[in-house]
């Protein structure tokens, strides 16, 4: 272990810091305790308490003995049980005996205290340290102690220079009677629960890092008087001029570094981290010529880094990650030719990495990922032959990987990925014989995977995911033995799966998802053993799944969706216990779903859907009691639902739509308050769904449509309060649409067409703000459209066709800003059409059909210039097509047979491709359409008559 030494003065002791600091695993060169610090060693010797040769023989010593011993065993008393028996030497009259822990003066007093790391549980409060006058060391670091710092340790011994707590579980604040400690010159309270620090004069060296220190910091701390560390470094630190170490890291500091940081030249260690310090990084900072790590990462800076870091020629370490840092890397960074690591990963620094990095010779660790870095890699970075790491992802690099890459022999993990790179994979990264992990995924590389990629016989982790690389995947990839990881999807590889992959026996996770694979799965798959994740889906795979698929027992994710698989699922998939999800979707397999699937007890995720599977869902389904999303839709499925389907209640997505499902709804979904979307749609279903389900405050879209449901619809839908889509259309419900659905306020879609609905239309559906699909077509619904209706300022589509509804249609439609169709055809709507329609200028396809409409037609639907169909047959209007018809550019399809209207018709295509039957059963209409009458002449308006 390195120790720094500092020097106060000429004729004072040598004092030596050590201080820790927890970082993240890559500060592997920080000091981690302070064990070796020379006033006080851990070594076992050092709990024998020292016995000089000096005899007591006056009784006043006997009495101080005798006064320190009572202490003492008053203290051990207070602790917890355990703690006493630890402390089983600690009897008789004279703590200088042999007593664990104590080592005592020549005077025969106690000097020192140092009970470090022997698991004591307890407090302080029932230590008199007055009773303690001599004592020059308390090290009581790395137990159980607790509650708070009492206020009479400023009892000490003003002798006393060292005092250690560090490493319990002391809270609430420290007393400003530290600071009556004036020759303390070693203070360790690090990793507790501590709140706020007090009046502190002489300390030379400090440890307050990872606490909860709280309140401000006030301008005193040059005399380290009233130090907290919460709040802003006020100017006055830059007193601190003998100060070796400063570690005020996981604190809740805030405000600026102060520019006086600069005048604190004897810092060898400067630790700021993991706190809310923000602004820039002071210039002054070029000044700490003897500095060797500076850690500042983890806060709120902003700013450049200043070119005058690079004056920091004693940096081992520098990070400055996790920050809001600008600008560019300055080239100055060139001269810490001593530096061993660098971080700057997590800023915005933008342009080129600079070619001064070169220079960098003695680099471990180089990490310059997640900024707005772009332009090449330099070719130079392959002078940097001590790399072990080297994270360059998350930037907007350019151009090809370079060749000089394969020069760094001792790297260990490489991460280019998430840039801009093209080209080829060089073939030179065969070199890197000692590559543990190579990340060079999200890129825009080409190419095929380079045969060499074997020789990298340490490789652990392999991510080519997201590029364009082509080719088939070498078969030489089987000779990776340490491989752990195989990602490769997204690219555009071709070929089989090679046989070869069954020899990378370490493999936990082969991900070949969405590229041009074909063939068979290799039955050698199922030699690895150690998988917990595999992924072939989207691609071209045919023939069966391989029932050595079985053996991968420890498979937590199996997906195989989206190829052209066929056969059967094997009955060996059930041999895998541990599997938390199976995709098998959208492929060609047949047969019936295994009963050996109910032993997938962890099961989460089951999609078998868009197959051709048959047969009845086997009852051992109900075991899986663990299934939050179960997909078995568009198969051949037949038999009842399991009535047990949510027996573990946190089902959430359950589809079986397009199959042939008979029966009625599973009791067990009544229930089943985890859902948040179901599709049964499109079976053969039966029953009464009056009781058949309950409140489902997750539920978000459900679709019975298509089924042969009876009974009527619950009043609990409108306490759904999740709901946006309730879909029941085309079965056989019957009663009333019960007006609380209008309490379900986040519905968008409400589709309960084609039944046997009666009553009128429910005037709370008017509450139904986010609506924007509203059919309720094909039923028997009575009465008028209500009014608030016209509340549904979103709708897009409106369909209450084939009722029984009648009265006008109100004037409110002009609302319906949003709307692409208006179907109110085949009912009893009455009076003239409101001229307010031609406000829905949004409006495609408008049908009011077959009912007893009367007046003209309004001119201003002249104004629906989006207008692609147009149906007002069978109606009574009467009177000429207004000439604002003109402007129905759009108008596709027309229909406006069956009325009294007469005169020319408009000179549109809409008009003139119309078949005679959609013009038919007028009054006097005309036109150069076999059926009608060519217009007189003497009757034409304007110009645009069609003769």
């Amino acid at each position: 272990m390195n120790i720094l030494h500092f020097h106060p003065s000429n004729n004072g002791p040598s004092i030596s810091f050590i201080l820790f600091l927890t970082l993240p695993t890559h500060h592997h060169s920080l000091l981690l305790y302070h064990s070796s610090f020379p006033f006080y060693s851990s070594s076992s010797s050092f709990h024998v308490s020292s016995t000089s040769t000096f005899t007591p023989t006056t009784s006043p010593l006997i009495i101080k003995q005798g006064k320190e011993a009572l202490t003492l065993i008053t203290w051990k008393s207070s602790l917890h049980t355990q703690s006493q028996s630890f402390l089983s030497s600690w009897s008789g009259v004279s703590p200088c005996n042999h007593w664990f822990g104590v080592t005592c003066h020549k005077s025969g007093s106690v000097s020192s205290l140092n009970l470090e790391n022997c698991g004591l549980r307890g407090t302080l409060h029932n230590l008199d340290f007055f009773s303690l006058p001599n004592l020059l060391t308390l090290n009581l670091s790395n137990n159980s102690f607790y509650g708070t710092i009492p206020i009479h340790i400023g009892n000490l011994s003003k002798l006393i220079t060292i005092l250690d707590l560090g490493f319990n579980n002391f809270n609430g604040i420290i007393p400003h009677q530290v600071g009556l400690l004036t020759s303390l010159s070693f203070l360790v309270l690090a990793s507790n629960h501590l709140r706020e620090i007090g009046l502190l004069r002489s300390l030379n060296d400090l440890e307050l890092s990872t606490n909860n220190l709280s309140g401000p910091i006030p301008p005193s701390i040059g005399n380290l008087r009233n130090l907290t560390t919460f709040g802003p470094i006020p100017p006055s630190i830059g007193n601190l001029r003998n100060l070796t170490t400063l570690y005020l890291h996981r604190n809740e500091l805030s405000g600026s570094i102060p520019q006086e940081i600069g005048l604190l030249r004897s810092l060898n260690d400067l630790a700021l981290s993991t706190n809310n310090l923000s602004g820039p990084i002071p210039p002054s900072m070029g000044n700490l010529r003897n500095l060797t790590y500076l850690y500042l990462f983890k806060n709120e800076l902003s700013g450049s880094i200043p070119q005058e870091i690079g004056l920091l020629r004693s940096l081992i370490e520098l990070d400055l990650s996790d920050n809001n840092l600008t600008g560019s890397i300055p080239t100055s960074i060139g001269n810490l030719v001593n530096l061993m690591h660098l971080y700057l990963s997590h800023n915005n620094l933008f342009g080129s990495i600079p070619q001064k990095i070169e220079l960098l010779r003695t680099l471990n660790n180089l990490e310059l990922s997640n900024h707005i870095l772009s332009g090449l890699i330099p070719h130079s970075i392959g002078n940097l032959s001590n790399l072990i790491t080297l994270f360059l992802q998350g930037n907007k690099l350019s151009g090809f990987i370079p060749s000089e890459i394969g020069l760094l022999r001792s790297l260990k993990d490489l991460d280019l990925s998430n840039n801009n790179l093209i080209g080829s994979i060089p073939t030179s990264i065969g070199n890197l014989s000692n590559l543990v992990t190579l990340f060079v995924h999200s890129n825009m590389l080409n190419g095929s995977i380079p045969q060499d990629i074997h020789l990298l016989s340490s490789l652990s982790v392999l991510a080519l995911s997201n590029n364009n690389l082509s080719g088939i995947i070498p078969h030489s990839l089987g000779k990776l033995g340490s491989l752990t990881t195989l990602y490769l999807r997204n690219n555009s590889l071709s070929g089989s799966i090679p046989y070869s992959i069954g020899n990378l026996s370490k493999l936990n996770t082969l991900d070949l998802h969405s590229n041009q694979l074909f063939g068979s799965i290799p039955r050698e798959v199922g030699f690895l053993r150690s998988l917990f994740a595999l992924d072939f889906s989207n691609n071209k795979l045919t023939g069966s799944i391989p029932t050595s698929i079985g053996n991968l027992v420890n498979l937590t994710t199996l997906r195989i969706s989206k190829n052209q698989l066929s056969g059967s699922i094997p009955q060996e998939v059930g041999w895998l216990k541990s599997l938390d999800k199976l995709d098998l979707s959208d492929n060609k397999i047949t047969g019936s779903i295994p009963a050996s699937i109910g032993n997938l007890g962890n099961l989460t995720v089951l999609y078998l859907s868009d197959n051709k599977i048959n047969g009845s869902i086997p009852p051992e389904m109900r075991h899986l009691t663990r299934l939050r999303s179960l997909e078995l839709s568009e198969n051949h499925l037949t038999g009842q639902l399991p009535h047990e389907i949510c027996l573990g209640g946190v089902l959430e997505n359950f589809t079986a739509e397009g199959n042939h499902l008979t029966g009625s709804i599973p009791k067990s979904l009544r229930n089943c308050t985890s859902l948040f979307r179901v599709r049964l749609e499109r079976n053969q279903l039966a029953g009464n769904i009056t009781e058949d389900f309950g409140i489902y405050p997750n539920l978000l879209f459900i679709d019975l449509s298509y089924n042969k449901l009876y009974g009527e619809l619950s009043h609990k839908w409108g306490q759904c309060n999740s709901l946006t889509s309730l879909k029941i259309s085309n079965n056989n419900i019957s009663g009333m649409i019960p007006h609380q659905l209008g309490e379900a306020t986040k519905l968008e879609q409400l589709d309960l067409s084609s039944n046997h609905l009666v009553g009128e239309i429910p005037k709370e559906l008017g509450m139904l703000k986010s609506l924007f699909n509203l059919v309720i077509d094909n039923n028997k619904l009575s009465g008028n459209i209500p009014l608030e209706l016209g509340n549904l300022s979103d709708l897009v589509h409106l369909n209450l066709a084939s009722n029984h509804l009648s009265g006008p249609i109100p004037q409110q439609v002009r609302n319906f800003r949003k709307l692409l169709s208006l179907n109110l055809s085949n009912n009893k709507f009455g009076e003239s059409i409101p001229a307010e329609i031609g406000n829905v200028i949004t409006l495609e396809s408008l049908d009011l059909c077959q009912n007893m409409l009367t007046g003209e037609i309004p001119q201003q639907l002249g104004e629906l210039q989006s207008l692609e169909t147009l149906n007002l047959s069978h109606n009574n209007l009467s009177g000429t097509i207004p000439p604002t018809f003109d402007d129905l550019r759009g108008l596709t399809s027309i229909n406006i047979s069956y009325n009294q209207l007469e005169g020319p018709l408009p000179n549109l295509k809409a008009f003139r491709d119309a078949p005679f039957e959609a013009l038919r059963n007028n009054k006097g209409l005309c036109g150069n359409i076999t059926g009608l009458e060519a217009c007189n002449t003497a009757k034409r308006r304007g110009t645009n008559f069609f003769f």
